[in-house]
């Protein structure tokens, strides 16, 4: 029986020709890579909420939405979402509800 890390064809490249062929193999099955780096500031889902004048569950329901625009998060050991980095289009998309009925639009003309 042969070790898997024989088969794994990253296997004796230099780390950084590594980490690109690596990086290229799973974009191209669809998954997105980027620098570690943020991008925006980033808020705790309670905190997010507070801002948004809206409870902690419909923040994290709206995050879990196939809808949802990507952006950093930082998850729990069983996949809560506890922080989330802000981007423009995730604070546009959140901004907007998602069901515009009565309650929504009473809460609007009240501020």
């Amino acid at each position: 029986m042969k070790p898997l890390v024989a088969n794994n064809p990253l296997h004796g490249l230099p780390e950084t020709l590594a980490t690109v062929i690596a990086v290229e193999y799973l974009r191209a099955l669809g998954w997105r890579c980027e620098e570690t780096g943020c991008d925006g500031e980033e808020f705790e889902i309670g905190e997010l909420a507070d801002l948004l004048g809206v409870k902690a569950s419909l923040v994290g329901v709206r995050l879990h939405h196939p809808g949802c625009p990507p952006a950093r998060r930082r998850c729990g050991p069983t996949g809560r979402v506890l922080s989330v980095v802000m981007t423009p289009e995730l604070e546009a998309w959140l901004s907007i509800p998602k069901q515009p009925g009565c309650k929504l639009s009473a809460r609007r003309v009240r501020r």
